[in-house]
């Protein structure tokens, strides 16, 4: 893994100025997270993030394209960890909360995260969102109703910008599902909004 420089490069500032936090972001997936927060980095100042706040995404190498598994990608930010328990999401949980990492989920995928910018979603079968059932040979639940409600929708490319304009809507639409990270682990929702609430409030 390494840094993507070019996406922690932050606005101009006075040279007194220092770094108010800084935010690693590992992806699950290997494009569309990607895609969304290079657009949150570009619009920060719109979105009114602190110019002061780094955000810096941690790049897997060729090897580790299509990892899909968190403890593995926590276990390669956090070199040596001990594994001291079975179940692997309560694992994350409790290693980020000793390190003070803050710990962000969509569950089933990112794709909702995507899903809360419209309204729709409220129109979408709740147990199918959970359970993301494939629907066509190449798609599951989420990414189909995500391209209805959004069409020209593609995983590896897409306007995030355009998504952006409604971040508030999805701020608070999140409000209406899980927010709360140790439940998220079996129930449809995000913690995203808390992620860019918290960019905000710095």
């Amino acid at each position: 893994m390494r840094e993507k420089r070019t996406f922690a490069e932050r606005t101009q500032v006075f040279a007194s100025d220092k770094t108010l936090k800084k935010y690693f972001l590992v992806y699950e997936g290997s494009e569309t997270e990607a895609i969304y927060f290079d657009a949150v980095s570009s619009l920060r100042e719109k979105m009114k993030i602190n110019p002061l706040i780094e955000i810096i995404p941690i790049i897997r190498s060729y090897s580790e394209d299509g990892w899909s598994n968190p403890k593995k990608i926590l276990d390669r930010v956090i070199e040596n960890l001990e594994e001291s328990r079975n179940n692997q999401y309560q694992y994350v949980i409790d290693k980020c909360e000793e390190m003070g990492f803050g710990l962000y989920v969509t569950n089933p995928c990112f794709e909702f995260w995507l899903l809360l910018h419209f309204d729709g979603v409220f129109e979408l079968d709740r147990e199918k969102l959970l359970k993301n059932p494939k629907v066509t040979a190449k798609r599951r639940y989420v990414e189909q109703e995500l391209r209805r409600l959004w069409p020209g929708y593609k995983k590896s490319s897409y306007k995030a910008e355009k998504l952006l304009k409604d971040i508030d809507k999805a701020i608070s639409n999140e409000k209406e599902f899980c927010e709360d990270v140790a439940e998220l682990e079996n129930c449809v929702g995000s913690n995203i909004g808390k992620l860019i609430t918290d960019m905000r409030t710095q």
